[in-house]
């Protein structure tokens, strides 16, 4: 069975983004098929391991959709990463270290309790500012944290994320809002080493 193109579900970075830094943004209802079609290139232990965890046939696809992409990419991928929604999957590929967050909008009490996460000087910015604001924040600060491969075992208010415009990232890294249609009501950061 051939593997599929998936080149319509690649985001359009900005241009001081890597050039081999790619994002990839699948909405679940589209893209599902795939679980039957090509569930098989996953191992039975990754099958094992996905179904253990929430949304398991999300974390499956995500999966499958990971090892397509891999495996029809030009370079190298020295660097991958995976974010879920309960109907989106981002996949980013780089030949460094990456990482990527995709969140659904928050509501204004969810913006809330992120805002309390952030480092001091994020939650002075933010405070008062649009629940969408937070979220942007947040993917920002989550996609840094999968980058540089600790998650949310790092105290998430240690570093500032800045601004949309004026992203800030820990020295060596950098992070960046991508945009997303606007139907698809979500916030997607990304996030690499220099």
């Amino acid at each position: 069975m051939s593997l599929p193109d998936l080149a319509a579900a690649r985001i359009r970075v900005p241009r001081d983004v890597p050039a081999d830094v790619e994002v990839h943004l699948f909405p679940l209802a589209e893209y599902q098929f795939l679980l039957d079609s090509h569930g098989h290139l996953l191992s039975p232990a990754e099958h094992d391991r996905a179904r253990q965890g929430h949304s398991p046939e999300i974390r499956l696809l995500s999966h499958v959709l990971r090892r397509i992409l891999l495996a029809r990419r030009a370079g190298p991928a020295a660097g991958t990463s995976l974010s879920r929604t309960e109907d989106l999957i981002v996949v980013a590929l780089a030949g460094r270290p990456v990482g990527v967050d995709v969140e659904k909008q928050q509501s204004p009490e969810q913006s809330e309790l992120l805002l309390r996460l952030l480092h001091p000087a994020d939650q002075r910015r933010l405070r008062g500012r649009p629940a969408a604001e937070v979220t942007a924040a947040w993917t920002r600060k989550e996609a840094t944290l999968k980058a540089i491969g600790v998650g949310l075992q790092r105290d998430p208010g240690l570093d500032e994320v800045g601004t949309r415009r004026r992203p800030r990232a820990p020295l060596g890294w950098q992070v960046r809002q991508l945009t997303v249609p606007p139907a698809v009501g979500a916030e997607l950061a990304v996030a690499w080493r220099d």
